[in-house]
């Protein structure tokens, strides 16, 4: 996927998302995907708003990354090198440091059975490529609240 196919938004064109949680603390994000332009664009974009940010390229660096820094919400790519996105969700489940973090899957994949694959592995959102980043930006506002995956880190 290239650059300026990674994102989608629906607001007006040539506004930028803003973190309307201004003011909340930032949140420890970890980004698992194998493509550079997509990873890195996303990880600027989400330091722009204040949170902090980790890229890894591949499901193993991501799970070492992942232990070493417990993450609050996980952006995992389901297409990655040697291991795929739904190994990395069930083995960040297991792991105690990264079972209360807030998985999402980041994918093309949109049909009910892709879904159902990934709630399964443990994700607890499933988000299309390319990304609606305002719809992102909403669901990370809601991460640390009560009832959220990752409320109790």
């Amino acid at each position: 996927m290239n650059q300026t196919s990674a994102f989608a938004t629906t607001s007006t064109p040539g506004a930028e998302p803003t973190n309307d949680s201004a003011g909340d603390p930032p949140l420890r994000i970890l980004i698992i995907e194998d493509s550079e332009d997509v990873a890195e664009s996303l990880a600027e974009l989400l330091r722009l708003l204040g949170h902090e940010v980790s890229v890894a390229a591949d499901g193993k660096a991501g799970l070492a990354m992942a232990d070493a820094e417990r993450p609050q919400v996980v952006l995992c790519d389901l297409t990655l090198p040697g291991m795929s996105g739904l190994e990395v969700a069930t083995r960040l489940r297991a792991a105690p440091m990264t079972q209360q973090s807030t998985l999402v899957a980041l994918t093309g994949w949109s049909g009910s059975e892709d879904r159902r694959r990934t709630r399964e592995a443990g994700f607890d959102h499933h988000m299309i490529k390319p990304l609606d980043i305002d719809a992102l930006c909403a669901l990370l506002r809601t991460v640390g609240t009560p009832g959220s995956a990752a409320a109790h880190q």
